[in-house]
């Protein structure tokens, strides 16, 4: 198994090998850190870069890494479980570069505007029935449900970078994903933002789950 800095420096050469549209490199790369993490899951756990990872499995997605729609779902779900540990331990205070913070909320950001109906199925599932089958009808409202909470889940994380930095750093594609959604959304009440906050915290626990049980169906 490579050091953590060994990791480190093949995932920045990898993501700056996809800045420059060199993807016969980037994607090499990507595979060998996609099949590390396949194998160690719990890479980088403790490491104050874990957020690059997160950042590396967001533009494997949109590298189309994979023909497979089942395996760019997965790299969406563990491109948020790599932020989201990123983010705890920002808030935890193992990390005290508040640029980290930012950059890791600024990722997670961009992947549930570009990557939100990777999960459409996992968060319909904390709206179905656990005490029996789920019917055709049931499925389908939590599906809808699911798609309308999307939007909320996104503008959640745009509030706490507001919150955390007093704006969007000058961030002008953050700043104007925020302005499209309070101008379709006028009157977004507290309780959609807290719905859009414990939905992703579920979906980090969803995601932790099926990690750690070496389970990366995320389509189920």
């Amino acid at each position: 198994m490579k050091t953590e800095n060994e990791v480190i420096t093949q995932i920045e050469k990898a993501l700056e090998a996809s800045e420059n549209r060199k993807m016969r490199l980037a994607n090499e790369s990507f595979r060998n850190i996609y099949a590390s993490v396949h194998k160690h899951p719990l890479l980088l756990w403790n490491n104050p870069r874990v957020y690059l990872l997160g950042k590396a499995f967001m533009v494997m997605y949109h590298s189309d890494l994979f023909e497979s729609e089942e395996q760019n779902i997965e790299l969406a779900h563990l491109s948020l479980f790599y932020l989201q540990r990123s983010e705890d331990l920002c808030k935890d205070g193992f990390i005290s570069d508040s640029t980290i913070l930012f950059e890791t909320l600024r990722i997670q950001a961009v992947l549930f505007k570009t990557c939100e109906d990777c999960y459409i199925e996992s968060v319909a599932t904390f709206y179905q029935p656990h005490n029996h089958n789920v019917n055709a009808d049931e499925k389908h409202g939590s599906v809808l449900l699911a798609t309308r909470v999307m939007l909320f889940v996104l503008y959640s994380v745009l509030v706490e970078i507001t919150d955390s930095f007093d704006g969007f750093k000058g961030d002008a594609y953050l700043d104007d994903i925020c302005k499209a959604i309070e101008l379709e959304n006028p009157t977004i009440s507290n309780k959609l933002l807290k719905e859009g906050n414990n939905v992703r915290k579920l979906l980090y626990t969803y995601c932790k789950a099926k990690i750690a049980k070496m389970d990366f169906n995320f389509m189920s």
